[in-house]
């Protein structure tokens, strides 16, 4: 059966229905309308610490996008006394956390090549840089690999994306601005969907100017560094992991629009709204074809599409959502950032509870992450049963691809606890 959601290219299997998932990890909402239902419903639109209701304004026509919001009775965000009482939940993982065993000898070399894309503009913000420890993040969740140039190629991408990353989520650069997110995507699809040819108008970020001129800069040079990377890796990876990749960053770029336009218009999504934004705006899933591509997985369409392996996807997908959301949400809420599944639900009514505090909300994710591991873990077992099924040549990609998932799953989590990107709100925006 083929659950790909309707707004998603055909590449790459996408999470199944929203409302559905929602329900199985205790997310079900007796107010909510499913996201199949196509009535439109009024958002609701952030003022300081309340909300209020609003009809949706031309520029957000939610009938013209695959997301729908709805309001609810509670119009409330959480504050400074919130995050002062609020402690960290327990976050479990079943798999081991590894860490590939050529890490030492290619974090030098992606360092360097970090920092000259980046180019902090202080000492302090280059050691942050450094403590963000973005070859380490790949090494955790991919930690094999058929060979050490395609480790490199996936650090670099990933790193590449997550200094963007920080520019897309900053509510002073591409955060709240969906026409210039808009653009800067577009120059960046171009890049991945041409073959070396390029011209100076393919890293033409003056519109980028008004911002600040050093983001125009920076963004002209990370353009020329993506278009470098890309050429080497297009020789590389086989083509149809090329044209996965590309329609899924294709549906990123879609995904982080969505979003801009909700901090641009001051919109708290419902909670199945936000669980499908988040899917899409965050780079997950092109990061799962940069772990096939480095694990040397090249899978049929009858095997890409099985449903045990679709559902294995995206519940990996969101246990690594809510993982970051957790961790990640005390800079973002102290930042003035709501877009977050602890502020959604803190700001959300459901049929069956209303949380009385953050910590209650942050303790429910918590459990919804356990549910999701548990589930993977008899995904597992089900796609391991089942893959005598398999076509016999797919069978070792099979287990390449479930035990890299499960490898993604605990690497991830390990990597948001160690890392000093989720820790240090101020010495991130030193890299702006």
């Amino acid at each position: 059966m083929d659950t790909r959601s309707p707004f998603c290219n055909s590449a790459l299997p996408c999470p199944a229905s929203s409302a559905s998932q929602s329900a199985r990890y205790g997310l079900a909402s007796g107010t909510s309308p499913s996201l199949s239902d196509p009535s439109p419903a009024s958002p609701r639109v952030v003022k300081g610490n309340a909300c209020t209701h609003d009809e949706p304004s031309a520029a957000l026509n939610l009938l013209s996008t695959p997301f729908q919001t709805t309001r609810t009775s509670i119009g409330r965000l959480p504050t400074a006394t919130d995050l002062a009482s609020l402690k960290m939940p327990s976050l479990h993982c079943p798999f081991p956390a590894l860490v590939h065993a050529d890490y030492a000898a290619v974090k030098q070399p992606c360092d360097a090549w970090i920092e000259a894309v980046a180019k902090p503009p202080s000492a302090s913000a280059s050691a942050f840089l450094h403590d963000c420890l973005l070859p380490l993040f790949v090494c955790r969740i991919i930690p094999k690999s058929v060979s050490q140039k395609r480790l490199v190629h996936v650090i670099k991408a990933v790193a590449w994306l997550m200094i963007a990353d920080d520019d897309d989520d900053h509510p002073d650069m591409l955060g709240s601005n969906g026409a210039i997110t808009s653009q800067r995507a577009d120059l960046v699809m171009a890049i991945l969907r041409s073959e070396d040819q390029f011209d100076e108008t393919s890293f033409d970020c003056s519109f980028l100017a008004s911002i600040r001129p050093s983001f125009a800069i920076k963004s002209a040079r990370m353009l020329k560094a993506l278009a470098e990377l890309w050429r080497e890796i297009r020789q590389e990876m086989p083509a149809s992991l090329r044209t996965r990749f590309i329609s899924t960053m294709a549906d990123y770029f879609e995904g982080l629009k969505v979003q801009a336009i909700f901090r641009e218009k001051a919109i708290i999504p419902n909670v199945d709204s936000y669980m499908q934004i988040r899917r899409q705006a965050s780079f997950t899933i092109p990061c799962f074809i940069l772990m096939e591509y480095a694990l040397g997985v090249e899978f049929d369409n009858a095997t890409l599409y099985d449903p045990l392996i679709q559902e294995l996807h995206n519940v990996v997908l969101d246990y690594i959502s809510l993982c970051n959301d957790v961790v990640s949400c005390r800079i973002e809420i102290d930042n003035g950032d709501y877009f977050n599944l602890p502020s959604i639900l803190y700001n959300s009514e459901t049929s069956q509870w209303r949380f009385t505090t953050l910590q209650f909300v942050m303790d429910r994710i918590s459990q919804m992450i356990l549910d999701l591991s548990n589930h993977a873990i008899f995904l597992v077992s089900a796609i391991h049963e089942e893959s005598k099924n398999f076509d016999p040549t797919m069978v070792s990609f099979v287990h390449a691809y479930v035990e890299g998932l499960s490898h993604g799953m605990a690497g991830a989590l390990a990597w948001f606890l160690e890392t000093a990107r989720y820790q240090h709100a101020n010495r991130q925006y030193e890299l702006h």
